[in-house]
């Protein structure tokens, strides 16, 4: 249940932040998907899916795009994400920037499969830039919530 208290506004938040910078026309930062990555890697992995579906259609209905698409891609994040044991690995500093760099590219790249792009170019571009940004606000993002679920310091 706790899990849930702090998912739920987390996506929330995120997911208004997003839609907000998304009208301006600079989204280079995936919130949503940095949340759903984040929290899956501490919970179970049913709420991991339950977690990939709501956020795939939340976001998907933000940003009026292909729901397929998102749905599938935040599930795939969200099941991979939750077959890391936080217990067994650092997932603090250069660990959780890699982590979250990873999960925001396998989330657009599969995105780009589904949802094909004119300029592979400019999609490489932003791709890695939003990877670079979600894997620093990873950093603290990975310390919060291992704080707020309150587990274990290694």
């Amino acid at each position: 249940m706790k899990w849930w208290l702090g998912f739920l506004p987390a996506l929330w938040l995120a997911c208004g932040i997003q839609a907000v910078v998304g009208a301006t026309g600079t989204t280079l930062v995936q919130l949503p998907l940095l949340v759903l990555a984040t929290f899956s890697v501490f919970g179970s992995r049913t709420q991991a899916i339950l977690a990939g579906i709501l956020c795939g259609v939340i976001e998907g209905g933000v940003v009026g795009s292909n729901l397929g698409a998102f749905v599938l891609t935040r599930l795939i994040v969200a099941l991979l994400a939750s077959g890391i044991e936080p217990d067994e690995m650092d997932l603090r500093g250069p660990f959780a920037f890699i982590w979250g760099l990873g999960f925001t590219l396998a989330a657009l790249v599969l995105f780009r499969l589904g949802v094909p792009w004119a300029d592979f170019g400019l999609f490489a571009l932003v791709t890695m830039s939003c990877a670079l940004l979600n894997g620093i606000l990873a950093i603290p993002a990975f310390a919060a919530a291992r704080k707020f679920l309150a587990l274990p310091r290694r």
